[in-house]
């Protein structure tokens, strides 16, 4: 049992350089064991986790001078438009970003939101889905939300657009 604690001590995922050491030093007289049973502690709750976080933002204007006006954001009780639909386990995969990029129905996603969108407020002529890159750190006393105010994989959508296309 205590093999079993020391070999699946994170030390040397987390760099701690001499505590890895002295996890390898200790394991090599029992290194046979898992080489010979197939046995091992080493895995992951999570292996495709990913590191980056995003949070993203639907907006919309009335024409291509005016400002964009924030309609959704996660968690945000302010701007929930659609979030029924896009918080459902199953719409979130298509536009919660995998382990380094959106994911492939991204582009179809934001093509949905724009005809919902424009077909439920015919005030919005233009609208635009992007991705903030959130840092977070969980001593952050200023903003534990981690907003950066980056943008990535920012798509826009026009009203004369959609009603050109099939």
């Amino acid at each position: 049992m205590v093999i079993g604690l020391v070999e699946a001590c994170p030390a040397g995922e987390v760099g701690w350089s001499r505590a890895a050491r002295a996890q390898r030093a200790f394991m090599v007289p029992f290194l046979f064991v898992g080489e010979d049973f197939k046995v091992t502690q080493h895995w992951k709750l999570f292996p495709v986790a990913n590191p980056d976080r995003f949070r993203m933002w639907i907006e919309a204007r009335e024409g291509p001078q005016a400002p964009w006006q924030l309609l959704y954001r996660p968690h945000d009780p302010a701007h929930t438009w659609l979030a029924d639909a896009l918080e459902y386990r199953r719409m979130r995969g298509a536009w919660n970003p995998g382990t380094r990029n959106v994911r492939g129905s991204y582009t179809s996603f934001v093509t949905w939101v724009a005809r919902v969108t424009f077909a439920r407020a015919p005030r919005w002529s233009e609208l635009r889905v992007r991705m903030e890159v959130l840092d977070i750190h969980p001593r952050a006393a200023d903003d534990p939300t981690g907003a950066t105010g980056r943008f990535v994989w920012e798509e826009q959508r026009s009203r004369a657009a959609q009603a050109a296309s099939p």
